[in-house]
This record gives C-alpha cells, structure tokens and sequence, in this order.
C-alpha cells in the first residue's frame, strides 16, 4: 500500500501521465472478496481488477487514507463471512460423495477455500496499485457542513460523518483537476446505494456534486471499467 500524498501531489501525478481516474470507496473495494458469495454481485468485479492490477495503466485508481483505514477495519470480517459461505460448498462435495457414490465427484472442497484465497488476493493486488491520497482540512470542514445540513450521503437518520469527508475528498480532487483543464472522466465508485443513492446518478446532492465538476457515478468496478471502455481480461 502506498503511503499517502496531499491531493495536490496526486494531482501533479496524474496530470503528468493523464489517464481516467477511478475512485473507490470501502465497499467498492471489498465488493471484491465479496463476489464468491454475493449473488447481487457482477462477477466482472473479479476481471475488472485483475485488469486494473496489471500495471497496464489503462486508469488512475485512487482512493484516500480514510479508506484505507476503514478497508482494514472491514477486511477480517469479510474475509470470516467469506470462509463461512465456502464451507458450505465444502459440506455439499462430502454429501455429493454419499449421494452419488458410482460417479467421480464434481464439487471439490478444496477447489472452494482456493476460491476464497484468490478472491482475498485479488483484492489485496488491486489495494497495492491503488493511489492513496489525504484530502486538506477542508475536507474535514465541508464534511462537518453536509452533516449539519443533512446532505448526502449523510441524512436525518444517519450523520455518516467519515463518509461526507471521503466523499468531500474526492470532490477537492475532481475539481483540483477540472480547474486545470484535466479533459479524461472521472468517476467516483460505490455500491452504497443506502447512502449514495441509486445509479446513474444517485440522490440529487450527490448528482449536482459529481456534475459541477463532470464527474461519472458509477455502482462498482465493473460499470465504472464499461463507462471508461476498459475491457475485463
């Protein structure tokens, strides 16, 4: 994991080697591991970023330290509810043994936890390449603003403090790089629907915030490679 920049260094990074900008929240990211086990899932995400951790630099991938912290925060338990879902399907090979003892079997128990392992360093490869950035004090202040005023993704029901300033992060630097001319999309990604609100656009805030600085919302990894034409291996 790269430690993090100011988002003006980022800024001079990305504008010297100009490509798409991909910015992924915590669930974003632990969509990933989540994949075997959630059928909501699009299983494109795995592809996406193996695409994406191939070092091809085919797009920025960014994220801040905030959610770096929360990743790790996050990472036991969706690797334990992973390990859960998988011993399932080792349970079923040994019932499918007893059920079906003329034929060779088709399950494999321990095909299941290599499942689980790649699926865990899929996602760890796509954390190492990702850009990891820390927003100003601003950022902090702004936050603390949308709460006040109830503006998503904070609400009347849930304040969401630390993901206003993960979200105020990502505006400072799509509008850093707008006000110099920066022409390639950048798209904020989460499948946070609750608090973001629904794709395309999500809740109005959330729109009128990404327009302002030609900003594309996207639901995961996988819609955010389609709407910047990056193909899954």
């Amino acid at each position: 994991m790269r430690s993090p920049v100011p988002t003006d260094g980022l800024v001079q990074r990305i504008i010297n080697q100009p490509a798409p900008v991909i910015f992924l929240d915590t669930a974003a990211i632990l969509d990933v591991a989540r994949v075997p086990y959630r059928e909501d899932l699009d299983l494109k995400l795995i592809s996406c970023a193996e695409k994406l951790s191939s070092g091809a630099n085919q797009a920025w991938v960014v994220t801040t330290g905030n959610v770096v912290r929360e990743l790790n925060d996050n990472r036991l338990f969706v690797e334990t509810e992973l390990n859960k879902e998988m011993k399932r399907f080792e349970r079923l090979a040994k019932v499918e043994v007893i059920l079906f003892p003329e034929d060779p079997p088709r399950l494999s128990s321990r095909r299941d936890k290599d499942v689980a392992k790649r699926a865990l360093e899929t996602m760890d490869r796509l954390v190492e390449v990702t850009h990891v950035f820390q927003g100003s004090r601003d950022c902090t202040l702004r936050a603390a603003d949308r709460v006040r005023d109830k503006h998503r993704p904070s609400s009347a029901k849930k304040q969401e403090f630390k993901d206003c300033e993960i979200f105020e992060e990502f505006l400072e630097l799509a509008s850093r790089l707008r006000v110099i001319e920066f022409a390639q999309p950048i798209v904020f990604v989460t499948s946070n629907v609750s608090d973001y609100g629904p794709v395309p656009d999500g809740h109005p805030r959330i729109k009128e915030d990404l327009a302002q600085r030609s900003a594309i919302f996207a639901a995961n990894l996988s819609h955010a490679a389609s709407l910047i034409q990056i193909q899954p291996t």
